[in-house]
């Protein structure tokens, strides 16, 4: 199919045809030649765009405008969460989390906790394997992965997760004194890490900030009529402003 003769049969300008794709006219001729020449398009959301509109069975403008509008919609949806680079399927995850986890915080019983744990979890996974490990229990365990996948190495984990898991919702989890002091040693282990790690944070943003206060107060004398061989630094530091910072 010759696609712009097509577009022209259509009444479409091929200006007007770019804006609603929104790329560039320079894109949308290569996107055209490619398709024409049955190559596949650089981007697999506008590949598919593209099989639906220039499908045969689209027959007059009114068909090709609605076809076009859906898709516009997902254009616009997809550049406003900056997400048109991404896949299809990366895409269509990241929206139904996106809708789900709205339609959640939006309910009176929302847990902020799980949040905050998703956040954490997001974040470490790659670092930490043992937080993959532990989603993946819940995936193995509920039919969405093949527990026949699981690695020789990884069986003593879930198995132990499970008898953990099956204890608790059994009512049968008995308290350790010994292994509960553990978990409080470790925690302080954590939290005195975190500590310090906050407290190089605050040092160096507040230096960095101090730098830049004092390098304008340089800057503020220079304007003046200074040279920088005669600014005092008592001075200047005198005339700096603290609770900038």
């Amino acid at each position: 199919m010759e696609i712009k003769l097509r577009l022209k049969e259509l009444g479409i300008k091929l200006l007007e045809f770019a804006k609603e794709l929104d790329i560039s006219r320079p894109t949308l001729d290569n996107y055209i030649a490619l398709y024409e020449k049955d190559e596949d398009l650089p981007s697999e959301k506008y590949q598919i765009i593209f099989e639906n509109l220039f499908d045969d069975g689209i027959e007059t403008k009114e068909e090709f405008e609605n076809v076009l509008a859906s898709y516009r919609h997902l254009i616009q949806r997809d550049k406003i969460l900056g997400v048109k680079e991404l896949s299809v399927e990366k895409t269509d995850l990241l929206s139904d989390l996106i809708g789900l986890i709205k339609r959640d915080i939006e309910s009176e019983d929302y847990c902020k906790d799980i949040y905050a744990f998703i956040n954490m979890l997001v974040r470490s996974y790659k670092d930490i394997p043992t937080y993959r490990r532990f989603s993946d229990y819940f995936l193995y365990l509920n039919g969405k992965k093949d527990i026949n996948d699981i690695v020789e190495e990884d069986k003593a984990f879930y198995a132990n997760l499970y008898d953990l898991m099956k204890k608790d919702t059994e009512n049968r989890l008995v308290y350790d004194s010994e292994l509960f002091s553990l978990f409080e040693n470790r925690v302080n282990e954590i939290l005195i890490t975190q500590n310090e790690q906050e407290e190089d944070l605050t040092e160096k943003i507040m230096k960095e900030k101090f730098d830049e206060l004092v390098r304008k107060a340089i800057k503020d004398k220079i304007k003046q009529g200074y040279d920088v061989k005669d600014i005092d630094p008592e001075t200047l530091f005198d005339s700096i402003d603290l609770s900038d910072l």
